[in-house]
C-alpha cells in the first residue's frame, strides 16, 4: 500500500483494547507529592524501575520564554492527543511534534479514487454513554463543536466461530440469547457467564473495583475452563467463538489475563464497538479523530507541528523553571524546552531518543513485540448498506472483514489477516508479487463471502481500488518496529508503567497501555490526569 500515509506513532488497529488500567484513572493523585526543582540532579533510575510503579509529581509553573511549553508531547498518535487535548483545555501550553506530515498514528485515513480507505481503526470499545472515555471525548468534542453521532458509528458484528454464524448485529438483541440459540444446550451457564461478565464490566464503569471472579489472576483460557468445562462438540465451539477476538489483539487465551479478556474481547460482546464515519478538516473516517483532537489543542493556544521529527531528547537541568527536558528537532534544528515530556512513540524506538536511557532501551528491545498483519483495501463502487442494515464487520478464523461507507455511493472494505509465515523480504522480487496475488485473490473471493453470508451479490466491476499493506508497510510508515499492531505481546512478564521513574517523562503510547484505541487513549487520559497544573486563574481540575 504505497500510499498510505501514517504517522510516526503506532495506535493501534482493530481498535481493540487490552489492559487498562482503571484504578490509576479513578486515582490520579495516588502518587507521591515530590516535585522536580530547578537544580534537578541528572540520575538515571535502574532499568527494572521502568517497569514498576513510580511515585513523583511534576507542578507546572508556566512561562512564557520562547521555545519553552509546559508538556512537550513527542508524536502525534491518538494517545498522544488526547493527552495533548485534555491538557491544553486545562490551561497548559502544550507542543505536539510529528515526524510525518499529518496526526494520527494508526489513527489515519487516505483517498484513492474517490474513496476512502482507513488504516486499520475499524472497531473502536469504551465508547458507549457514560465510559470515562465517552465523557472526555464528549467535552473535548464540544470545544470544535463536534457531536459524537457525526463522528462515530456502531458496529454491526458478525461472528463466525465454533462452526456458527452469530449475527449480532441487532443492538436490541442481548448477546447472551443469541448465543443460546446458537447452542440451545448450553444455556444455563452461557447465561451465567454473560449474566457475572456484564455485571462486573459496568461495574468496574461505574467505579467498581470489584472483580469477582475475574479478578483471580488467572488467564482467560483458566476462565473459560471455569464456566464451560463439558469434553464435548458445543463446549468447543463455545470457547471457540468466546476467543474470536483473541487473536486480533496479538495474543491467544492462554496467555492474556481475564481481566484483560474481559475489557479487550467480552466486553465488545457485551457492548459493541464503533467505527469512525465522519469527517474532520477534510478527513474521513479515522484520521478524523485525530484531527478533531489536534484542532482542540490549537484552540486552547497549543501547537501542532508536523513534519518535525525528534532525534534527541536530554533529560537535565533547562533554564526553564523546574524544566527537565531538552527536545531537538531534525529539520528546524530548534530546541525546545519543557519540565514534562509524553513520549507518544513505541518504546522500544522511543527510549533512544534519550542518550541517557541507552541502558534502559537494551531491555526495552528485549521484549517480545506483538502480532502485525496484513491490511487488503478494495472499493466497491455502491452503498452495500442501501437497502439493508447488514452487519459491518465479519469476523471470521483469524481475521476481519469491514464494511463502511466514507464516502457517497462507495464502500470501503477493509480485510485484516495474519501475516504469513512465508512472507518474503520487502526487497525482494517475490515480495511485489506477494501483494499482487493476495489482492487478486481477494478480488476473487470478496464478493463469494458476501453473498454467502450477507446475501449480497457483487458484480466483479464493481470491485475498484486495491491496496495491500504488510508488516513493512507499517513499519515504513510509522516506524513501529516490525509492524507490530499492539506495541509489546502480552506475553511479555514485564510490563512498562505508563509514569517512568524519570520525574517528568510519561509514555503516552501503547507501549504502557496494550492495543486499542480506547486502551491508548485512556493511558493518555491518565496520563493527563497525573499531571499536577497549577495555572494562574485556573482551577484545577
Amino acid at each position: 500500500m504505497k500510499n498510505i500515509i501514517v504517522t510516526s506513532t503506532a495506535l493501534v488497529f482493530c481498535g481493540l483494547l487490552i489492559g487498562m488500567s482503571l484504578f490509576l484513572l479513578r486515582n490520579p493523585s495516588c502518587a507521591g507529592v515530590n516535585s522536580l526543582k530547578t537544580e534537578l540532579a541528572v540520575t538515571i533510575p535502574a532499568s527494572n524501575l521502568f517497569f514498576a510503579p513510580s511515585e513523583w509529581k511534576v507542578h507546572i509553573r508556566p512561562t512564557p520564554k520562547p521555545n519553552a511549553y509546559d508538556i512537550i508531547v513527542v508524536g502525534s498518535g491518538i494517545g498522544g492527543l488526547m493527552a495533548a487535548a485534555l491538557l491544553a483545555n486545562r490551561g497548559c501550553r502544550v507542543l505536539v511534534l510529528e515526524r510525518a506530515d499529518q496526526v494520527g498514528g494508526y489513527c489515519v485515513s487516505y483517498q484513492r479514487n474517490g474513496f476512502w480507505f482507513t488504516a486499520g481503526v475499524e472497531n473502536i470499545s469504551g465508547l458507549w454513554q457514560g465510559t470515562p472515555l465517552r465523557r472526555q471525548l464528549d467535552e473535548l468534542f464540544a470545544i470544535v463543536g463536534v457531536k459524537f453521532d457525526d463522528l462515530f458509528e456502531r458496529n454491526r458484528p458478525l461472528y463466525l466461530k465454533g462452526g456458527k454464524s452469530i449475527d449480532l448485529s441487532d443492538s436490541a438483541k442481548r448477546v447472551e440469547n443469541v448465543v443460546v440459540a446458537a447452542w440451545p444446550g448450553k444455556t444455563e451457564v452461557i447465561k451465567r457467564f454473560f449474566a457475572e461478565s456484564r455485571a462486573v464490566y459496568e461495574g468496574i464503569y461505574r467505579g467498581s473495583n470489584a472483580y469477582g471472579i475475574w479478578a483471580q489472576p488467572a488467564t482467560y483460557q483458566n476462565m473459560l475452563d471455569h464456566y464451560f468445562f463439558d469434553n464435548d462438540t458445543d463446549t468447543q465451539e463455545i470457547q471457540a467463538f468466546l476467543t474470536a477476538l483473541v487473536g486480533q489483539v496479538g495474543t491467544s487465551a492462554r496467555d492474556i489475563t481475564a481481566q484483560s479478556a474481559l475489557h479487550g474481547c467480552v466486553g465488545y460482546l457485551l457492548k459493541g464497538g464503533h467505527y469512525i464515519k465522519g469527517t474532520f478538516n477534510g478527513k474521513r473516517g479515522a484520521g478524523a479523530l485525530a484531527e478533531v483532537l489536534a484542532e482542540v489543542v490549537k484552540q486552547k493556544g497549543g501547537t501542532v507541528l508536523t513534519q518535525a521529527e525528534v532525534v534527541q531528547v536530554d533529560i537535565g537541568t533547562t533554564t526553564v523553571f523546574g524544566g527537565a527536558f531538552t527536545v531537538h528537532v531534525k529539520e528546524s534544528g530548534t530546541v525546545y524546552e519543557s519540565p514534562i515530556v509524553l513520549l507518544n512513540a513505541n518504546a522500544k524506538t522511543g527510549l533512544r531518543l534519550f542518550p541517557q536511557l541507552t541502558a534502559v532501551a537494551d531491555e526495552v528491545a528485549r521484549l517480545k513485540l506483538s502480532q502485525s498483519g496484513v491490511l487488503v483495501h478494495i472499493g466497491i463502487t455502491r452503498d452495500v448498506f442501501a437497502k439493508n442494515l447488514l452487519p459491518t464487520i465479519i469476523h471470521r478464523g483469524g481475521g476481519s472483514i469491514s464494511l463502511q461507507i466514507l464516502a457517497p455511493n462507495k464502500t470501503s472494505v477493509s480485510i485484516i489477516l495474519a501475516t504469513p509465515d512465508d512472507l518474503p523480504i520487502s526487497s525482494s522480487s517475490q515480495y511485489a508479487q506477494y501483494e499482487t496475488t493476495v489482492l487478486r485473490e481477494w478480488r476473487e473471493k470478496l464478493p463469494m463471502i458476501l453473498h454467502d453470508e450477507l446475501g449480497l451479490t457483487i458484480k466483479p466491476k464493481e470491485l475498484v481500488v486495491g491496496d495491500v499493506a504488510t508488516k513493512y508497510t507499517f513499519e515504513q510508515y510509522t516506524l513501529m518496529p516490525e509492524g507490530a499492531f499492539f506495541a509489546f505481546d502480552n506475553a511479555n512478564k514485564k510490563k512498562l508503567q505508563f509514569k517512568t521513574p524519570v520525574p517528568g517523562l510519561y509514555l503516552a503510547s501503547a507501549s504502557a497501555g496494550g492495543g486499542g484505541i480506547e486502551a491508548v487513549m485512556m493511558v493518555g487520559l491518565k496520563c493527563a490526569r497525573d499531571i499536577e497544573v497549577s495555572v494562574p486563574g485556573r482551577a484545577v481540575r
